[in-house]
């Protein structure tokens, strides 16, 4: 499936940001300002050279050290959650899991 976006978008002659896109990446973040540029422009250098139509996302659940505007400065599209939203615990209890019919 990711092989036929890829040769879709050869075919467009698309890149990143130069068609809708076909691929998205999705990066979590929290405080990654060591690492988070690199692993855009990484990203970014890797879809570049195989053509594909993209967008990297970055979604920053509350970073205290800049992290989501490195990420833009590298070439990411930034998003935030709410403060420790991705760690809260779960609104409603899970299922449990279906009682074992075999004994």
């Amino acid at each position: 499936m990711i092989s036929d976006a890829v040769e879709t978008a050869k075919s467009r002659g698309a890149a990143g940001g130069a068609a809708a896109p076909e691929v998205t990446f999705v990066f979590p973040c929290l405080d990654e300002q060591a690492t988070i540029a690199t692993v855009v422009r990484k990203a970014r250098a890797r879809l570049d050279e195989i053509g594909v139509a993209y967008e990297i996302l970055v979604v920053d659940n509350g970073s205290e050290d800049g992290s989501a505007e490195l990420a833009e400065e590298a070439g990411a599209r930034p998003s935030s959650t709410s403060s420790g939203a991705a760690t809260a615990a779960p609104t409603s209890p899970a299922s449990p899991p279906p009682a074992d019919s075999s004994s």
